[in-house]
């Protein structure tokens, strides 16, 4: 059986689509514990920012 033009545009849009979504997955992963890690310091350096400046004006 002969495939039309339109079934291997299909056939191509869906090979692309999974392996997009087979390299993104990784990087999105990846991305979201980079995130999360530097959330966290940047919320330890405000809280230690913070208690450094209350200490430096307390009487």
């Amino acid at each position: 059986m002969i495939k039309t033009n339109h079934e291997n545009s299909n056939l191509f849009v869906r090979y692309l689509l999974s392996y997009l979504f087979i390299l993104l997955l990784p990087i999105v992963v990846t991305a979201f514990f980079i995130f999360s890690y530097f959330m966290n310091v940047l919320k330890d350096e405000v809280i230690t920012n913070n208690f450094n400046n209350l200490n430096r004006f307390k009487i």
